[in-house]
């Protein structure tokens, strides 16, 4: 896996670097079927470090534990397939969930690369 800093990837101000964090991985498996994993909020709770354990708690909402410090917090994750992306709000409040998190996915000759974006806030 490739992770790095925005600072990393070309970014000029590196006070950046602390508000966004990629990593891209090739995966040999279908484009679909990584979008559908990434999309599954059940699935969450096996990747995501900021929420892991993740139950269901509504229609495509879902809570996790951050394995850093314990603190719960809500997901929702929107699937686009035509774009082959997932966008994730994220927060504490079900009504005020922030576009927090991106997962692309980019079809490769050997099965598709996957990009993930976290934009970090203040909190």
């Amino acid at each position: 896996m490739q992770a790095r800093s925005a600072v990393g990837a070309g970014c000029l101000n590196p006070a950046l670097s602390s508000l966004v964090h990629t990593a891209r991985m090739a995966c040999a498996v279908d484009p679909a079927r990584a979008l559908r994993f990434l999309a599954d909020g059940r699935q969450l709770g096996r990747w995501a470090l900021g929420s892991m354990n993740t139950v269901r708690v509504g229609v495509g909402l879902y809570r996790g534990s951050s394995l850093f410090d314990g603190t719960a917090t809500l997901i929702r994750p929107v699937l686009d397939r035509q774009a082959g992306r997932v966008d994730y709000g994220v927060g504490p409040d079900a009504q005020q969930l922030q576009p927090r998190i991106q997962a692309r996915v980019v079809a490769s000759q050997s099965g598709c690369v996957i990009s993930l974006r976290a934009r970090r806030g203040k909190d």
